[in-house]
């Protein structure tokens, strides 16, 4: 692998922030650190870039030993979420700062500078002063004085959190763009799943210091390992039941309501070494269900939960019912118009149920 990150751990004082951190990233792939606040995300970029000392453990770009060096000479760039442009320069002036630090001769600058605004869209805007572009033009900025230095690996620390939504979907594809075209080795920090879905070619979900999973965007999304990442991924509705084994069917019994159904194993079929009997925590995702008059019949292959609605919504595209089981709500999302205080069944197919063992 190309960078490696070797049972990594840091702190701040007494403050353990990352704990026993391994991950390796190959040559040309684009990693997410994904995560809420505080899971050490940051942290661990800012150990990558040199900005912050390893307590633990040790950090190799294509085999050498970056543990102890400076930033500056760890051949990384960073994207700042702040931008950290200098005011006082013009855009051509930014873009080249790392050059001549690099002592590159002028020319070549001038050269790499042109290439670069070139890929970042910004052509001729070389002489404007950088306090005169908007939030989406100085990101661009910032994205060029990175990849003119051509570094080995390229950190960016929610670089697009500054932008209005409309912005960020546009450079986010646009930097996806640039980095697979050129090859880059790269990591990025966000706590937006979206964005980590969209560009990364794998994403780490973090939580209080260490990792959480580590997969493709779809095994995340799809797969996740823990109620955590189920949660974190939009699969937060959640239901406690008993099961209990019969041959090919698992019975359900659902805490709130104690309704029991029959389901097919297919429900814990990823569970390894599960006992015949216990309890269990299913979640899903609000689009992955659907609502039922309170009298029909459930198929065999679905769960299928009597409620009442509290409250709807229109969100855009579809309706958002919030649907009241016993002393549990349920959000759904449902293409009809149903009215508040209407009994509905909460229909849930075995392929939206993910399955894991309750605490």
């Amino acid at each position: 692998m190309f960078l490696e990150i070797d049972r990594v751990s840091a702190s701040y004082g007494a403050n353990k922030v990352l704990d026993d951190i391994s991950l390796s990233v190959g040559k040309g792939e684009l990693v997410a650190l994904l995560g809420s606040s505080g899971c050490g995300k940051t942290t661990l970029l800012r150990v990558l870039s040199g900005f912050h000392a390893a307590g633990e453990g040790s950090v190799r770009i294509n085999g050498a030993d970056m543990t102890a060096l400076p930033p500056e000479k760890r051949d990384t760039a960073m994207v700042f979420q702040s931008y950290a442009l200098w005011p006082h320069m013009t855009v051509a002036q930014n873009i080249g700062y790392g050059l001549r630090l690099r002592k590159t001769p002028k020319a070549e600058i001038d050269d790499k500078v042109t290439a670069a605004l070139d890929m970042v869209g910004l052509t001729g805007f070389a002489d404007r002063m950088v306090t005169q572009l908007s939030g989406g033009q100085r990101q661009r900025v910032a994205l060029a004085r990175a990849i003119v230095v051509n570094p080995a690996v390229l950190l960016m620390d929610e670089p697009l959190s500054n932008l209005d939504a409309r912005i960020r979907h546009q450079v986010r594809h646009e930097i996806k763009a640039i980095q697979a075209r050129l090859g880059l080795t790269a990591v990025l920090v966000t706590h937006d799943q979206e964005e980590a879905m969209i560009m990364a070619d794998r994403i780490v979900v973090m939580k209080g210091g260490k990792i959480e999973q580590l997969g493709t965007p779809e095994e995340i999304y799809s797969k996740p390992a823990t109620p955590f990442v189920a949660e974190f991924m939009g699969a937060d509705n959640r239901i406690d039941a008993d099961y209990e084994i019969d041959g090919e069917r698992i019975t359900i019994r659902m805490s709130e309501t104690r309704e029991a159904q029959s389901l097919p194993r297919s429900l814990i079929a990823h569970l390894a070494d599960l006992p015949p009997k216990g309890r269990l925590r299913l979640h899903f995702r609000a689009s992955s269900v659907s609502l039922a008059g309170a009298d029909e019949a459930a198929s065999q292959d679905c769960l299928s939960l009597g409620g009442k609605i509290r409250q709807r919504s229109y969100p855009g595209g579809t309706y958002r019912y919030a649907v009241a089981l016993g002393d549990r709500q349920l959000l759904v999302d449902y293409d009809q118009q149903l009215a508040e205080g209407e009994s509905v069944r909460v229909v849930l197919p075995v392929s939206a149920l993910m399955a894991f063992p309750a605490l």
